[in-house]
């Protein structure tokens, strides 16, 4: 559809069916129907905003280190944002990552005593919203956001603000948990590509997930994986100067 009314459709009409991801089909559905300038604009501003977010809540804000921020974006194995299309996958999976992490601002800024004001807060919410629309992200949020309102009770520096972002995360996981759409997925998914999973034990499902997912961080030639390791390495033998 061409309307904004026909996008809310298409966004709506899955929640029973496939997916809880209503925000995320809404954008998508406007950005395919828009073509190659609107996605060009996406993913402009997406990896803008990834940018900033990398930027703010890194410590240090020198020349140098927004440099590195960028070098380490450039490390991106790209290729993956086409597994389901490059439209699909950039405004299923790259954007709402980069806003979720847009969304983890307020925390640092929490931490440094910064005021946010309320049109800066409202951007937040929008990012924490849409960011958690994607399952993967908002399990990322919300354990970001549990950690800090238990720190900073503890800390009895809690704010309104870190409180509210907190219930929406909260909010994003029980939509998503509760979707009967995505239960209805779940099952067909597994009876289409993978129908002898329900006769695997606790520990064979733990060594398929953790043998693909070493196989794909390590055995792929990730370069950012292999790039972050370096770097990791390094930075202990700095730090402790032992093997």
């Amino acid at each position: 559809g061409t309307t904004i009314k026909e996008w809310a459709k298409w966004s709506i009409d899955p929640y029973y069916t496939w997916t809880s991801r209503q925000f995320i089909y809404f954008i998508s559905a406007a950005v395919l129907c828009k073509g190659r300038i609107a996605l060009m604009l996406y993913v402009t501003v997406s990896s803008f905003v990834l940018l900033k977010a990398f930027s703010l809540l890194y410590l240090n804000n020198s020349k140098s280190s927004q440099t590195f921020i960028v070098f380490v974006l450039m490390l991106f194995p790209f290729d993956a944002l086409m597994t389901a299309g490059w439209s699909c996958t950039i405004t299923t999976y790259f954007g709402p990552a980069a806003f979720a992490l847009m969304a983890l601002v307020p925390i640092k800024k929490a931490l440094l005593s910064e005021k946010i004001n309320v049109m800066t807060f409202i951007f937040y919410c929008f990012c924490l919203i849409y960011g958690a629309n994607l399952e993967q992200m908002c399990i990322v949020v919300l354990f970001c956001y549990l950690v800090a309102v238990i720190y900073f009770f503890i800390k009895k520096k809690i704010s309104w603000q870190i409180l509210c972002l907190f219930i929406l995360s909260v909010l994003s996981t029980v939509y998503i948990i509760t979707c009967p759409g995505n239960r209805n997925r779940s099952i067909h998914e597994t009876i289409q590509w993978f129908p002898t999973y329900n006769m695997l034990d606790t520990v064979d499902k733990a060594d398929v997930g953790l043998s693909t997912t070493f196989r794909w961080m390590f055995a792929s030639g990730n370069i950012l994986i292999i790039a972050t390791c370096i770097i990791m390495a390094y930075f202990v033998w700095k730090r402790y100067n032992e093997i």
